[in-house]
């Protein structure tokens, strides 16, 4: 099949664009021909032959001119117009996307609908009923779901959700407002989730409750090789306040004994200076950072939003560590209820760390749990395998 996967980012830049560029290099190696589209950038490694890309808009900036057009961020004609002539000169069988909404906008499915070719998507996060995507007030650090029980997307504009500005909550608010009206997301035939969470959250909008399917992310296999464990506590992913950095600060605080190492980037890097027993390393990846994972005496997820199918989890099972992820969103179907967090509170952290901190017994059978869960996860070509299925349903099905 000839299969067009979209994304805004076409680099490696987080978890939909190592999936939208390990999906495509799977389906390629299955015999199947993939393009891409999204937004142009010097740093693109995904491509198509036609040289078409809508131009970058970043709608996270702080400046105005992002605010400038803000109907080019609800519905670009541009993008429109370029995906329907890849379309022509392409010819996909099918299209595959993934996140599209304030760069790419949802007109580039009104292109796939005018030609007629099926549109499949993977739900990385909430984003076609909540205007911020995440299910979190960044205000209050809480989990929202507001927008989605109600179903009435105001709910953004009054709680300023979109980086806390009135500005961009208005625009978030009146985007999802208007495709709640045009007929734009119809033409989606199937929505992918990768966890029964996600399938839940869009069961519960009408319009999508009979597209949802359930098919867990691949994960890249790594191999395991035991290390000495360090005494630390280790988180590594984004260092931002949904990802609960403020929660192990505190814990931090409360455990003074207990070294901490906190692996990433993100906006609240100044943060953890201030803290004695916190020694942030930065961005890490590859070895390095598997490294980091294996020696960790505990690893912690403690988000204060709802993850989705979250790889640090995953990752961190495949080698072999010790993990406490959150007891809500779709990290809960991830791990033990005994290794979950019960609430967004430090207390709650600081609980599960010193319970498996201070036991050897319990830290050993907790990574054994990690092993065997990782056993259970489908690599990138049996997941393929899954996925081409299901779109060849679709083609068929017209």
């Amino acid at each position: 099949m000839r299969y067009l996967i979209v994304n805004k980012y076409l680099y490696p830049r987080g978890g939909a664009e190592t999936y939208a560029l390990e999906l495509g290099n799977a389906l390629k190696k299955a015999g199947h021909t993939v393009a891409y589209y999204g937004m142009y950038d010097e740093k693109n490694v995904m491509l198509n032959r036609s040289g078409l890309y809508a131009s970058p808009t970043d709608f996270h900036t702080r400046s105005l001119s992002a605010l400038t057009y803000p109907m080019r961020i609800i519905y670009s004609h541009e993008s429109y117009d370029k995906m329907a002539q890849l379309i022509r000169d392409y010819k996909p069988d099918i299209i595959q996307l993934n996140n599209f909404n304030y760069q790419l906008t949802p007109s580039i499915i009104d292109a796939a609908k005018e030609a007629k070719v099926p549109v499949i998507m993977t739900a990385h996060d909430s984003q076609l009923v909540c205007p911020n995507h995440l299910l979190y007030n960044p205000n209050t650090y809480t989990i929202c779901t507001k927008c989605v029980d109600t179903g009435d997307p105001s709910w953004c504009k009054m709680t300023r959700c979109i980086h806390g500005s009135l500005a961009k909550s208005i625009i978030g608010t009146e985007e999802a407002k208007f495709y709640r009206t045009h007929d734009s997301y119809s033409w989606i035939s199937r929505i992918i989730c990768p966890s029964r969470f996600m399938e839940h959250v869009y069961d519960t909008d009408l319009r999508f409750a009979v597209k949802t399917v359930y098919l867990q992310n691949f994960v890249t296999k790594i191999p395991y090789s035991a290390e000495p464990h360090d005494d630390y506590v280790l988180y590594f992913g984004r260092i931002a306040p949904e990802k609960g950095i403020r929660n192990i600060i505190e814990a931090a605080k409360a455990l003074p004994d207990i070294r901490f190492v906190c692996a990433g980037s993100g906006p609240d890097e100044n943060l953890l200076a201030e803290v004695s027993n916190i020694d942030f390393v930065g961005f890490r990846s590859g070895d390095d950072l598997h490294s980091l994972i294996r020696r960790a005496r505990l690893v912690i997820l403690p988000s204060i939003c709802d993850e989705n199918c979250p790889l640090s989890v995953i990752e961190a099972q495949m080698l072999g560590a010790a993990v406490i992820a959150p007891g809500y969103g779709g990290a809960a179907e991830l791990i033990d209820k005994d290794d979950q967090l019960t609430d967004t509170s430090p207390q709650a952290l600081i609980h599960q760390i010193k319970r498996a901190y201070y036991s050897s017994a319990l830290l050993s059978d907790m990574r054994m749990k990690s092993l065997e869960r990782a056993c259970g996860y489908l690599d990138v070509s049996a997941y393929v395998e899954k996925f081409n299925a299901l779109a060849e349903q679709v083609v068929l099905q017209g």
